[in-house]
């Protein structure tokens, strides 16, 4: 699904939310995940220099990818 393609053979996409409004930020709420969205991704870049000065920079991507609307229950936070 990394083209933007739509696959409608699970469930009813319209049971998702949608981000169609800019979001109230509230913390700690905020601080993980919103299952109620179908995807999600968090970003953690940064810049690095080594010894002689060179600059690099980095970017690591988490993303979430919702398998179905209401989520089951699991028996750890992490899960």
């Amino acid at each position: 699904m990394l083209g933007g393609e739509t696959v409608s053979a699970g469930p009813n996409p319209e049971i998702w939310a949608k981000a169609t409004v800019p979001w109230s930020w509230q913390f700690p709420r905020d601080h993980g995940a919103h299952p109620e969205f179908k995807t999600e991704w968090w970003y953690l870049t940064g810049n690095l220099q080594d010894k002689v000065g060179n600059p690099y920079g980095y970017q690591l991507t988490f993303f979430r990818h919702g398998l179905q609307p209401v989520p089951t229950q699991t028996g750890s936070a992490w899960a």
